[in-house]
């Protein structure tokens, strides 16, 4: 399984990511910045976090790539 490590998020990163998930009525975006939270805040894996959000591994790392 790879793990793909983003530093740790500052503080404010993972405040305007909080926002951002708890703001949006967009389901996709909201379990994308999931994903970035529970990579960067967390430190889970992507297998974790594919469980966790329902989606499958490529579609986390393609998200983390992206972030």
């Amino acid at each position: 399984m790879i793990r793909h490590e983003l530093f740790p998020l500052e503080k404010e990163a993972i405040k305007k990511l909080a926002e951002l998930y708890r703001s949006t009525k967009d389901v996709r975006v909201r379990t994308r910045a999931q994903m970035i939270l529970l990579a960067g805040e967390q430190g889970l894996r992507t297998g974790q976090i594919a469980i966790i959000v329902r989606q499958n591994d490529d579609t986390v790392r393609t998200w983390l790539k992206q972030y």
